[in-house]
């Protein structure tokens, strides 16, 4: 009798436990796909069969390229399905990064400190460029740049660089960079312009001179 009692009481246990997982995971896709409609907006403009040239938010946009869709559904689809992002960033040597290890006089170098993956192949990479007071990556920092590049299988997306810097950090040798920017896209929706933009944030950190 009391095994009996066990057993009905660890398997109402287990259909509570299964039930709460299961409403967790629904609210949390919910929650993502609403957060996902509030970005993709549409323009209010309508595109005729000629598909002409329209400056929106003062880029020209060319309406022949745009992926179609017959439903604003079946676009936000479209953009949770290629949009899918992998963030990293890191702390990188380099000495190591540069690929220029067996030249020792030189004095300069390059390196990625951040990545957004897109998609299955496009990246928004934070890059930085510096040069050292010492050959093969010795001494003292003294000029760097940072910049983002957009490459790879981009699947019409583009991306909008909005600030970009970099500074030394006290003890002369390591580089801290952050870039901002939005990663945006286009497409037609029943004839109407329809747009994305998600807004990024990339840091990351360059062991420039040893």
């Amino acid at each position: 009798m009391i095994k009996k009692r066990y057993r009905y009481l660890m398997s109402l246990l287990l259909f509570l436990v299964l039930l709460l997982n299961t409403n967790t995971v629904s609210y949390a896709e919910t929650n993502e796909k609403y957060a996902l409609e509030e970005k993709v907006q549409s323009s209010g403009l309508y595109v005729g069969e000629d598909r002409p040239i329209v400056e929106i938010n003062g880029k020209q946009i060319d309406t022949s390229t745009l992926p179609q869709f017959d439903s604003h559904e079946e676009a936000v689809n479209y953009i949770k399905a290629v949009s899918k992002m992998q963030y990293r960033n890191y702390v990188v040597d380099g000495m190591n990064r540069s690929g220029v290890l067996s030249v020792q006089a030189t004095t300069s170098g390059n390196a990625m400190v951040a990545a957004y993956q897109v998609g299955v192949g496009a990246q928004v990479r934070l890059n930085v460029s510096y040069t050292t007071s010492g050959p093969n990556h010795s001494g003292k920092v003294i000029s760097h740049s940072a910049y983002t590049t957009f490459t790879g299988l981009t699947n019409g997306f583009g991306w909008e660089e909005k600030s970009c810097s970099s500074f030394v950090r006290s003890n002369g040798k390591d580089i801290e960079a952050t870039a901002t920017g939005e990663l945006v896209a286009y497409f037609l929706v029943g004839g109407f312009i329809e747009y994305f933009r998600d807004e990024l944030t990339l840091s990351g950190v360059c062991i420039a001179a040893h």
